[in-house]
């Protein structure tokens, strides 16, 4: 009877230590949760698209990993057995996040023209899995086809020069039944008008800041032919141009440049510094004496004009008669330097 005892008493104590082993086997690591998954919005394609050089495509790649966002790595190469570069990474070391939202964007280069740029996405969670997600990109090849040739292209032309046509110049006259000076003998190249000493630093509507006034028109009895000057050496002192808050000091010369041909601002600045030395430009280049229809006048405006120094050139298209008389003027045309802009 004892003999029988001890093996039956080994065979419940192995049971009990198999059971032992088996209850430990089952209460293990919980199995890992889902791989990362990688999605694409914003994109009219989700896997592919085509874009001409210099044309962005840009959307946005979300994350989902269950185990908690690790890593996101960007890759780039040209087809699909290319060598990969890492063009960007980003990883995560804070408090534990299920989820990433990355935003991409590439602009098609000349480089890639004509061939595929594949983008592989990458994410890798805290237990190391990874998820991938690839989005390619055909660049197309640029049209060389210039649907417009210009045989003569000019990258920088010049701004177009300020003319004033059909410009007329009336010699002052005093008139006795008013006690009063007439006359429109002023020049603004601020707006090609010609004005009456009255409408100058008036308050009336259709005046003129004197600071504007460029030229004057005077009719030399003595001499019997008009002058043109700048306001600051008129020669009537006592027209009225005295009392103006400024008077420009213009210059002008005679110059032999041909009035219809010049088309730039460099030619009217050459117009003036060339000009010839001439016996009718007196007093420093402030006043040109002896008029005559045909001639062209070249000048500068006062560097404290509102609008800046600017260079011009004047043809006398007509003189009638003298001053006084209904009829009696001065016609010109004018080429001006545009505003800087």
């Amino acid at each position: 009877m004892k003999k029988l005892f001890y093996p039956l008493w080994s065979l419940l104590l192995m049971g009990a230590l198999l059971s032992t082993s088996s209850c430990k086997d089952d209460d293990g690591d919980p199995p890992l949760g889902a791989a990362p998954t990688l999605a694409v919005s914003g994109a009219s394609n989700p896997t592919a698209t085509t874009a001409a050089v210099g044309e962005p495509v840009s959307f946005t790649v979300a994350v989902t990993a269950p185990e908690g966002f690790s890593t996101l790595r960007v890759t780039k190469k040209l087809g699909t057995s290319g060598t990969s570069e890492i063009v960007d990474e980003h990883s995560h070391s804070g408090a534990a996040t299920t989820s990433f939202s990355y935003p991409f964007s590439y602009t098609a280069t000349e480089a890639d023209a004509g061939q595929q740029v594949v983008f592989d996405f990458v994410a890798t969670d805290k237990a190391s899995q990874t998820g991938t997600y690839q989005y390619i990109i055909t660049v197309s090849e640029p049209d060389d086809t210039d649907p417009d040739p210009d045989p003569d292209p000019d990258p920088d032309p010049d701004p177009q020069l300020v003319v004033y046509e059909e410009v007329v110049m009336i010699a002052p006259m005093y008139y006795a039944s008013t006690a009063s000076w007439g006359g429109k003998a002023w020049f603004s190249t601020s707006d090609g008008n010609t004005y009456e000493n009255s409408e100058i630093d008036a308050e009336q509507e259709g005046s003129i800041a004197s600071n504007r006034i460029d030229l004057g028109y005077f009719w030399s009895d003595a001499r019997g032919t008009g002058t043109l000057a700048s306001p600051h050496s008129y020669p009537k002192e006592d027209f009225g141009q005295m009392a103006w808050t400024g008077r420009n000091t213009s210059l002008l010369t005679l110059t032999t440049a041909e009035f219809e041909t010049v088309s730039t601002a460099e030619e009217l600045q050459q117009a003036f510094e060339t000009a010839p030395e001439n016996e009718n430009v007196i007093l420093g280049q402030s006043r040109v004496i002896n008029l005559a229809p045909g001639q062209v006048i070249a000048f500068k405006t006062d560097s404290n004009h509102p609008d800046g120094s600017r260079y011009g050139l004047l043809l006398i298209q007509e003189i009638n008669g003298t001053r006084g008389g209904p009829n009696d003027n001065m016609k010109i045309k004018v080429k001006l330097q545009p505003l800087d802009e």
